[in-house]
């Protein structure tokens, strides 16, 4: 081709032609080569921008999954407390009806010694033969009397006791349910975040 072109005579309007035409094809190479840079750029810069969506995406998981978590674990100690309190409750109960059954005994004793009902020192003294059976029915009736007696103030303290560590409980019920709200309320921030970025990342 080159020895076709010397051999050939060529005008200098051939020439100018051509050089336009190499002109152009470089300027052409040029805006091209610009336009690839330039794609070249927008692709690197998306890519840095799902990367750093990933990452968000990824912590937020992270985060979100930290306060399930903890919202199970809250979950597990307030069944056990109801648990508890339930326990605690019918402990409560059974303490009533060991002191009711306790006074019921009492009664019943009481009249077993006094068939008339009420039992007054002067009556106990004058229904007796002697003042050793009046002594002996008086240590009778106050041996069953603060034997029972005491069996009722064991049971109303234990009650007492049982009444203390409910209301203690149930305090600590109530901060765990606060507590669960609070990890909730921070969870449903975190979800609505990420709900945001996973629709941002899936576009």
């Amino acid at each position: 081709l080159l020895a076709l072109f010397l051999s050939a005579p060529v005008s200098a309007d051939e020439v100018s032609d051509k050089k336009n035409e190499l002109a152009n094809l470089q300027q052409e190479q040029k805006e091209l080569e610009a336009a690839i840079d330039t794609l070249g750029d927008s692709v690197e810069d998306q890519q840095k921008r799902v990367n750093n969506l990933k990452k968000q995406i990824t912590n937020l998981e992270n985060q979100i999954d930290g306060y399930r978590s903890k919202i199970t674990k809250l979950d597990k100690e307030i069944a056990a407390q109801e648990a508890e309190i339930t326990q605690l409750n019918s402990d409560i109960a059974a303490k009533e009806k060991e002191v009711a059954e306790v006074l019921e005994k009492l009664k019943k004793r009481l009249k077993a010694i006094n068939k008339t009902g009420n039992y007054s020192s002067l009556q106990l003294l004058m229904s007796t033969t002697s003042y050793e059976d009046y002594l002996l029915k008086a240590k009778i009736v106050e041996s069953v009397a603060a034997h029972d007696q005491a069996l009722c103030d064991k049971a109303e303290a234990d009650k007492a006791e049982i009444l203390k560590k409910k209301e203690q409980v149930e305090a600590q019920k109530a901060e765990t349910e606060i507590e669960k709200a609070d990890l909730e309320t921070t969870k449903g921030t975190l979800d609505t975040s990420y709900d945001k970025l996973d629709s941002t990342y899936s576009k």
